[in-house]
């Protein structure tokens, strides 16, 4: 085979892999994590909480802790064992 034709094969293969493993980001990121039977529930988080504490307040609503550990490093919301001030819309 000509040069082309293995770039062209590989080429195909990366972009497979990146967009089989963009889905899983996605579905990870924007899929269902609660367990509350309301439509909304509110809950209160004091503006000094550590991450761990605001760990330990979610922790009833949340279905897999390490999904929402994940969109949390993901969106950049963990800093040194404090809570980012930043919120996002």
């Amino acid at each position: 085979m000509n040069f082309k034709k293995i770039a062209a094969i590989v080429s195909v293969i990366v972009i497979t892999v990146l967009i089989i493993y963009g889905y899983m980001m996605y579905r990870d990121i924007f899929s269902d994590n609660t367990r509350f039977s309301e439509n909304e529930v509110y809950v209160y988080v004091p503006t000094e909480a550590t991450y761990d504490q605001v760990k330990a307040i979610v922790s009833p609503y949340i279905e897999d802790m390490d999904r929402f550990e994940m969109v949390a490093n993901k969106k950049n919301h963990i800093q040194s064992d404090r809570i980012s001030q930043e919120v996002s819309y």
